[in-house]
C-alpha cells in the first residue's frame, strides 16, 4: 500500500526573468517534469551531486564529437556549419571558433 503523501496547500511566489522563466521551462520539460516539480527538486537537492551524471556527459561530448568529425570529413561545408551553429548555440563556450 502507498504512503498518503502531505497535502500541498503553500504558495511560493518570486520574480523571475522571461529568459529565466524559459529556461526554466526547458529544463523541466526536458526532464519531463512540471515546472513547479523541478524546482522544488532543484531547490531540494533531490538531483543527483554533478560527479553522477559525468559519465553521461562524457558519452554526450564523445557523441557530439563523433559527429562533428563524420560532417567535416564528408566535405559538406554548409551542414558543417549548421553543426558548428547548433553547437554554439546549445554549448557557447565550447570548441574552437572559426
Amino acid at each position: 500500500m502507498k504512503a498518503k503523501k502531505d497535502p500541498k496547500t503553500e504558495f511560493i511566489r518570486f520574480r523571475v526573468t522571461p529568459k529565466e522563466k524559459d529556461k526554466l521551462i526547458h529544463a523541466a520539460e526536458s526532464g519531463n517534469e512540471s515546472l513547479s516539480s523541478y524546482i522544488l527538486k532543484r531547490s531540494l537537492r533531490e538531483y543527483p551531486e554533478i560527479f553522477d551524471s559525468f559519465p553521461q556527459i562524457i558519452d554526450t561530448n564523445n557523441l557530439f564529437n563523433e559527429i562533428y568529425h563524420r560532417v567535416e570529413k564528408s566535405g559538406n561545408k554548409t551542414l558543417a556549419k549548421e553543426i558548428i551553429s547548433l553547437f554554439r548555440q546549445y554549448l557557447p563556450n565550447s570548441g574552437r571558433k572559426e
